[in-house]
């Protein structure tokens, strides 16, 4: 077979085009179109030919596909000569790729030999794409994206160093990239290459925010990955049951695992769900059915499922990856009833048992536990209540051999960034001092409180007082709590009134202050709640109200976290506490008042619905005269019109500083107005008092 080379004999000229006549898809990638009139075809042979673009092409792959590129020179004669620059041959990167691909087609090869004749004949009065110019393009990319891939990988390599030596999987370090997480915590470090390389049983202790998901999280994707040989590719598996079992104390701490687990996993064909309380049961089925790899779960609506026969669920025994999160509360003596339960059905199998890896993990979990005061008999303080604490967690979760233990807490129980603080107030007058910290201080704002009934409370003051507060408790249904969080997270300045149900787990990103309204019964409880703020290294806040009444809960802490030490005094404004004092007066008026009238339609509406259903009639005596009640009810309403128009009315007007006088406003040569406090930094103001007080201590 002959080959064709034309040798020019004068310069390529363009030709002018319609721009109707190329107006076609067909037409998108042309941009000029040359001919040369004036040239001669001369015939080379083939060995002349390989020999001639073998020394053009700079790779080996290049070479390998000589034989190719040179029979598809000839199916190229029919398209337009490019004489453009690299910039322009750089454009035609996809092309060029998809004519290497085309050549290697024997189909296509063949049907473009039938073809040769007739081409030949068209190249007199069509035009000649460049064969040198495509082989130079094709080498030039090769090289560029060769360059390209070399470069990412070592600076992927580069980012990630500190991960080196742990052992995670390539495509879960790919994802950790891809959130920031560039450097393992603490706890990450100490456990990740004992549970992976040494399949070694975990117990673990750290701080909150130190990064106990991803501790325990690493090591059971590794698992899975190496279980089902899991390169990325699609496969095809049919799982008899879940390999893991992630067990929760809280719904939304178990939604929160979920996004971690699934934010690492996106690289991988693993799936992790969630089997909650107050979703959906016949959702969660439908999930299920799908066979994840991961359930993530709180004991009462597991056991629920399990006890309806779910399919998936019912061969727990043969979980391989065990992980009870916040440990220390989940098998808390009359706690989690069902866990108990779960457990027996886990370790039923004596053989599974013995092959299956455990994670424990709390920030509490190597913390001698203080008791209320009505659980406490004898002052007398066990020596060895940790040792028996951590053997009693190894005997009811199945713990085989010697586990890791790795305590990371200190013995403050609290992170350094932590700023603690204490306000000494009478039980009435927390309303105020909590009304001031959320005037002068912005940001977010988590209150706990002992009670529903005192949350619902303070929604109701606070709402009047118009600080817009999110309630958070159990008796609130699952997507109203989820939607809170939400909308919490979602401003900068926000107000959440919850109680211990988000105390303990929750990551809420950039909580500045937390505040415990009432004094938490137990010192784990302080810990956990108090650690919603200051995580990943931030600095935060957290202040906590003493009334009278709550003394001693409040010395038991303070003698366990600060070893004996108090907290320091938060610093108040004595003038901008008093100018409040009346607005959070008439706010807790009018919360008195509607209080009272809705306790009064309750109960008439309470007798007249069960007289109905009894078909009786009631004596009026009972009800009153319905002239007289109507007429008090609408004064009532009347009245609370009028005490919230005055509250509006207080809270529009500016709260005046100290050390502002309204005398002479003109004194210093121009008009000097009354400025609210703009602090932002509570902790700052409180720092400045605590160096001023040591210093005058000095």
């Amino acid at each position: 077979m002959a080959f064709v080379h034309v040798k020019p004999k004068s310069q390529w000229k363009t030709v002018d085009i319609s721009a109707s006549l190329i107006s076609g898809t067909n037409f998108n990638d042309l941009i000029e179109l040359q001919e040369l009139s004036d040239y001669e075809l001369e015939e080379i042979d083939k060995g002349a030919y390989a020999e001639e673009s073998t020394r053009k092409k700079k790779s080996k792959k290049k070479r390998q596909d000589q034989d190719l590129l040179e029979e598809d020179c000839d199916t190229k004669s029919e398209d337009h000569q490019l004489n453009a620059s690299e910039d322009e041959e750089e454009e035609f990167q996809p092309e060029l790729k998809l004519n290497v691909k085309g050549a290697e087609n024997k189909k296509r090869q063949e049907k473009d030999r039938q073809k040769k004749k007739k081409r030949k004949k068209k190249q007199k009065k069509g035009n000649v794409l460049s064969v040198d110019s495509d082989i130079t393009a094709d080498n030039e990319l090769s090289v560029m994206k060769t360059n390209h891939e070399e470069s990412s990988g070592i600076n992927k390599m580069k980012d990630m160093e500190a991960w080196d030596g742990l052992g995670v999987p390539d495509l879960v370090l790919a994802a950790l990239q891809d959130q920031g997480f560039t450097a393992p915590t603490p706890i990450q470090t100490l456990t990740i290459p004992h549970a992976i390389r040494d399949r070694l049983d975990i117990i673990g202790a750290a701080e909150t925010g130190s990064g106990k998901t991803l501790a325990f999280g690493i090591p059971v994707l590794n698992h899975i990955i190496k279980k089902l040989n899991l390169t990325g590719e699609k496969v095809t598996r049919d799982l008899q049951g879940p390999l893991a079992l992630i067990l929760e104390p809280t719904r939304e701490l178990a939604i929160q695992v979920m996004k971690h687990l699934n934010a690492a996993a996106k690289h991988l064909q693993i799936k992790a769900v969630t089997v909650i309380g107050g979703m959906s049961v016949q959702k969660q089925a439908r999930l299920l059915a799908h066979r994840p790899e991961i359930i993530i779960a709180t004991p009462g609506r597991l056991w629920e499922l399990i006890e309806e026969g779910q399919e998936h669920l019912q061969k727990l025994n043969a979980v391989e990856q065990l992980v009870v999160d916040e440990a220390d509360r989940m098998v808390e003596k009359g706690h989690f009833e069902e866990l108990s339960k779960i457990l027996a059905l886990v370790n039923s199998d004596e053989v599974k048992r013995k092959t299956r890896q455990t994670y424990i993990f709390s920030a509490t979990l190597t913390m001698e536990q203080v008791q209320p005061n009505r659980q406490i008999k004898k002052r007398k303080v066990e020596k060895n209540a940790l040792k028996h604490k951590l053997d009693q967690l190894v005997e009811q979760m199945g713990i085989k051999g010697k586990p890791k233990v790795v305590d990371l807490t200190r013995k403050e129980a609290v992170v350094h960034t932590l700023t603690e603080a204490k306000i000494n107030c009478q039980a009435d007058e927390k309303d105020l001092y909590l009304y001031y910290l959320l005037h002068q201080y912005g940001g977010r704002t988590l209150v706990f409180c002992n009670s529903k009934d005192c949350i619902r409370r303070l929604v109701s003051i606070f709402t009047l007082l118009n600080c817009n507060p999110l309630p958070l408790h159990a008796d609130m249904h699952q997507s109203q709590r989820l939607k809170n969080l939400d909308r919490f997270t979602e401003k900068t300045k926000s107000l959440l009134l919850a109680s211990d149900v988000a105390a303990r787990g929750l990551d809420i990103p950039n909580v500045d202050h937390v505040i415990h309204y009432q004094v938490p019964r137990t010192v784990e409880n302080y810990v956990h709640r108090s650690g919603r703020t200051a995580r990943a290294s931030k600095e935060g806040l957290s202040v906590i109200l003493v009334s009278p009444e709550d003394i001693s809960n409040f010395r038991k802490i303070v003698n366990h976290i600060k070893q004996g030490s108090d907290l320091p005094d938060f610093p108040m404004e004595i003038d901008t506490l008093h100018h409040l004092k009346s607005h959070v007066a008439l706010a807790c008026e009018i919360d008195k008042q509607e209080h009272r009238l809705m306790k009064q339609k309750r109960n008439k509406n309470w007798m007249q619905k069960a007289a109905e259903e009894m078909d009786i009639e009631l004596d009026r005596d009972l009800l009153g005269d319905d002239e007289d009640e109507d007429r008090k009810e609408n004064q009532l309403k009347q009245q609370l019109k009028r005490l919230k128009a005055q509250l509006q009315v207080i809270l529009k007007q500016p709260v005046l500083p100290s050390k502002f006088s309204s005398r002479y406003l003109t004194k210093t040569g121009h008009l000097v107005l009354p400025v609210q406090n703009t602090s932002s930094s509570a902790v700052a103001d409180l720092k400045t008092t605590v160096k001023k007080r040591k210093h005058q201590e000095i």
